[in-house]
């Protein structure tokens, strides 16, 4: 067991947009009997302890004030060919584990799109694929768990009611050491991307079709470009020719990072939203053909695109980077995520509400544009799918070089969209993406019925509250959002409250945004004065173009 016995440690998301500040360095245990004498310390001497994985959070669900535990050397894995579960240790990222479970002859479903999170942290926060006919979350594939509870003791977990709690246990039951995961015989996939004008999103029985009848079906929307990209597939035998494999989060070396990074903090300084278009519609190519500068969205071998594609299960619908566009330091490629959960009887009536927005105010995606995947219903009781097949809306957007005083272009119609979506269409948001905000205790009561039983079990399995950190007070107490960070002045710019007054938007100059109203939302809007003289009334006239079609 390693520690580094310095006092004080800071750390942050993998996008750099929390930051926590922790009592000292990290643990990094490699067996249970460690990890067990850890929280026993703790419990003794009354410090709080934070499992860590790779930090896939932007949340302060991840931030401790008291130890971290790094947990990448519990990374152990076996498969039982008789019951044929899987046993592999939490801090295992998903990647090297669908790689030992293909060397069986195995998989799951439910697969992240990035496979660099860990096992433990992935089924703490919801981490989900797009599965209307299996498992949507490898959550809901656990069987049992083995964690040290908040005493030190080391439980094993195998209550089927009990481990509705721990399949999304949001590190506020323990710490979790092993998941034994239900798997299935590996298959392959056959994948086909391809464009469709936008009005597929108002045809109601064409759409439903597609959902319903495809094992494998996701799209993404491009409101401004009226065009909508569908990834629809299928399985097909095992001995079909083809070995592909997704690259949806593209290889990025630190140049191509800082470039794109450096364009667009550019066009956001100066409201260039043909810029961003231009980028979005870059963005919007590469997910079904091949474009320079970029890794096919398919390919067998990092350079030729093959759509439609056929590989396995596992490498079609998840992967990793080795030149991530956000570890590059000062030439990194940040982004900033966004993810509403809303049932799918919702589906029609979140992209009325979307639209609406869009055509009063527009805005570009230029990451992702917005992202669109389904997960059948979870029996877990805190995962964003509990009780209802549901649809993932996710968008990315790059936040400003000084997230903490200028706003993200298109900043108003996001703020609107999520709380409309929140609001009106039933949505419940990701725990580990968004702002502050989206986790109060208000929130979170009204969104998840099964929160007093949660909250039982916390009392039950961390009784002295060993792993409560500002996240779990707000779940277990009701306690108010805290921001610890000082950085920030603003707190609507990020997402940490709604805005009640300028302040909250801005310093009040000039070309600061103002707290204001969008279809009764209060958001954070541009200075009138943006849109006056001869740039205003070209930007007006451009957004007029770019406002999507009335759906017919």
């Amino acid at each position: 067991m390693k520690q580094n016995r310095s006092s004080g440690f800071s750390y942050t998301s993998y996008q750099q947009g929390q930051t926590c500040n922790a009592a000292r360095a990290p643990f990094t245990p490699t067996s249970l009997e460690e990890l067990q004498e850890i929280v026993q310390n703790a419990a003794r001497n009354n410090y709080t302890l934070k499992a860590l994985g790779n930090r896939h959070s932007t949340t302060d669900m991840i931030c401790t004030e008291g130890v971290p535990i790094h947990m990448d050397q519990i990374n152990h894995f076996n498969y039982d060919v008789t019951t044929e579960l899987a046993r592999v240790g939490a801090g295992s990222t998903v990647y090297n584990f669908m790689e030992q479970l293909h060397k069986n002859g195995r998989t799951i479903y439910g697969l992240p799109s990035y496979g660099d999170v860990t096992v433990g942290g992935a089924t703490g926060t919801s981490g989900h694929g797009s599965n209307l006919r299996g498992a949507a979350t490898i959550s809901d594939q656990i069987v049992s768990v083995i964690i040290v509870d908040g005493l030190g003791n080391i439980r094993n977990v195998t209550d089927p009611e009990t481990i509705r709690a721990f399949r999304v246990h949001l590190g506020l039951l323990g710490i979790i050491y092993e998941l034994t995961i239900k798997t299935v015989p590996q298959f392959k996939l056959h994948i086909r991307n391809y464009p469709v004008p936008d009005r597929i999103l108002w045809s109601g029985g064409e759409l439903t079709e597609l959902i319903r009848s495809n094992e494998h079906f996701q799209f993404w929307w491009f409101p401004t470009a009226r065009e909508v990209i569908l990834s629809v597939g299928n399985s097909v035998p095992i001995s079909t020719p083809g070995n592909c494999q997704t690259y949806l989060i593209s290889e990025s070396p630190a140049g191509t990072s800082l470039g794109f990074a450096t364009a667009i903090e550019t066009m956001q300084e100066g409201m260039d939203h043909l810029g961003m278009f231009l980028i979005q519609g870059f963005t919007k190519l590469s997910l079904y053909q091949q474009v320079i500068g970029k890794s096919p969205i398919f390919t067998e071998d990092g350079k030729t695109l093959c759509n439609t594609a056929v590989g396995f299960n596992h490498r079609m619908v998840s992967n990793r980077c080795n030149e991530c566009a956000w570890n590059h330091g000062n030439a990194s490629l940040l982004q900033q995520d966004y993810e509403i959960i809303v049932p799918l009887s919702e589906l029609q009536g979140a992209l009325h509400t979307l639209r609406s927005i869009m055509q009063e105010q527009p805005v570009e995606f230029p990451l992702t544009g917005i992202y669109f995947r389904f997960l059948s219903s979870s029996d877990a009781l805190m995962s964003i799918n509990s009780d209802q097949e549901s649809v993932a809306i996710e968008w990315m957007l790059v936040p400003r070089a000084d997230r903490y005083s200028d706003a993200i272009l298109g900043l108003p119609s996001i703020q609107a969209f999520t709380q409309a979506v929140i609001e009106k269409h039933k949505g419940r948001t990701h725990w580990a993406k968004n702002g502050l905000y989206f986790t109060n205790p208000q929130l979170v009561r009204e969104k998840y019925e099964h929160l007093p039983t949660f909250v039982r079990h916390m009392e039950e399995f961390d009784p002295q509250g060993i792993f409560l950190n500002d996240f779990g007070r707000r779940i277990r107490f009701d306690s108010e959002t805290r921001i610890r960070d000082p950085r920030v002045k603003h707190c609507a710019l990020l997402d940490h409250c709604i805005c009640r007054n300028d302040l909250d938007c801005g310093d009040g100059s000039g070309s600061s945004y103002r707290c204001n109203l969008l279809q009764g939302y209060r958001v954070c809007r541009e200075n009138p004065k943006t849109y006056e003289g001869v740039k205003g009334q070209v930007l007006r006239d451009f957004l007029n173009l770019i406002k999507p079609d009335q759906p017919t």
